[in-house]
């Protein structure tokens, strides 16, 4: 299970680092171009990748932790449940975290281009 699923970890990497700097990127500078007043938002969105970056990173980190331990614990596995369930919560909040970044991106994507700013001269 460690194995398979540090593998689809490694996997994830350059798809996420590519994700972000190829596609949320360019609906950043589009909401920047479309609305200037979301500008924080931007930032705020940006800042929030680097967080993801960072915590993709701790997470392979932790699974190479509990990767480690796994050989001295083949015959008593309740040894790294603690661990591996740990692991796992970890796992799955990056998951949400990444599909909420994607969702608040494309909100305020539509936010800058459809929303009503009153009287325009």
């Amino acid at each position: 299970w460690v194995q398979d699923v540090r593998e689809a970890g490694v996997e994830l990497g350059p798809a996420l680092r590519e994700y972000i700097e190829s596609v949320l990127h360019a609906q950043y500078v589009q909401i920047a171009k479309t609305d200037e007043e979301l500008l924080s938002r931007v930032e705020q969105m940006i800042e929030e990748d680097k967080n993801l970056l960072g915590e993709y990173d701790g997470f392979l980190a932790e699974l190479a932790t509990l990767a480690a331990r796994v050989p001295s614990a083949e015959k008593d596995e309740l040894k790294i449940a603690d661990h591996r369930a740990h692991v796992e919560t970890r796992g799955n909040a990056l998951i949400l975290r990444i599909r909420k970044q994607r969702a608040t991106a494309s909100t305020w994507l539509s936010e800058a281009f459809y929303r009503d700013r009153g009287p325009v001269d």
